[in-house]
């Protein structure tokens, strides 16, 4: 059974002028990488490979949309990618990711999680976007991560997102919903949105199958609800991995907790 998708186009929100995944450069303060190159906000950090780096700037508040339609039980993918982390041994592998962020942004691994924290009340806006070194062929796979938390503040976002060159789909928290989203051409659209339960929305995961992606969610990584689905939006065959979180300027203090990439428990 198709689900009913609810299709909204900006949500009433400022997107392209939030929105550090965008990698828009000379917008916002300067982003910095531990082991990789991209441009954030007018400064640019280097190295040996490239990425999408952020920008800061302020948002306008609104209203939420309807709830999209609920779909059934979804299966998994057949195939296991490469990609996966525990984040267990206390260092972020840079074998595996690449980090981006601004300055006053802490990213860690520790107590067997992938920790981000942000400033409290920002005089810009701060954001960290961790980032899989290599791309993966998603056909008839799944990506897949448990979120232990997100930011609350209004306007601030925690994210999995799956990129082929500027555009990309992705599962965020944003204002208190899960949005399950593609954007192409630099137009966010969302799919579908659902209330946010940090139990029964623990495991957030994207899969491909026969031509088709579905955003799934799941209390367990074992049982899955999908949410909402359509036609490949992006290419599968190269995509790269991001795990993101940002908030806007002058916000309080938040942070984003990551664990089991694509690790069944």
């Amino acid at each position: 059974m198709l689900l009913p998708l609810l299709v909204l186009f900006g949500c009433g929100r400022d997107w392209d002028a939030y929105d550090p995944r965008l990698g828009a450069p000379g917008a916002g303060g300067a982003g910095t990488s531990s082991s990789t190159s991209g441009t954030g906000g007018g400064g640019q950090v280097s190295s040996s490979a490239s990425g999408t780096g952020g920008m800061g700037g302020g948002s306008s508040s609104s209203g939420v949309g309807g709830t999209g339609g609920t779909g059934g039980t979804g299966g998994g993918g057949p195939c296991t990618l490469p990609l996966q982390d525990d984040f267990n041994d206390g260092t972020l592998d840079t074998t595996i990711w690449d980090v981006f962020k601004a300055s006053t942004v802490n990213v860690a691994e520790t107590n067997g999680e992938l920790l981000m924290e942000l400033p409290d009340m920002p005089a810009e806006s701060p954001w960290v976007s961790v980032q899989s070194k290599e791309t993966y062929d998603l056909t008839g796979c799944s990506v897949f991560v448990q979120v232990l938390e997100g930011l609350t503040t209004d306007e601030s976002y925690t994210s999995l997102q799956l990129i082929a060159g500027s555009e990309f789909i992705e599962i965020v928290r944003w204002n208190g919903y899960l949005r399950f989203k593609r954007v192409l051409g630099g137009v966010h659209e969302e799919l579908s949105i659902v209330s946010h339960d940090l139990v029964d929305h623990a495991y957030w995961r994207m899969r491909e199958q026969d031509g088709t992606t579905y955003w799934d969610t799941s209390p367990d990584g074992k049982s899955w609800q999908n949410w909402a689905m359509a036609e490949n939006p992006v290419p599968v065959t190269s995509l790269r991995v991001i795990l993101a979180a940002g908030t806007p300027t002058g916000a309080s203090a938040g942070r984003a907790r990551f664990d089991n990439v694509d690790i069944v428990p």
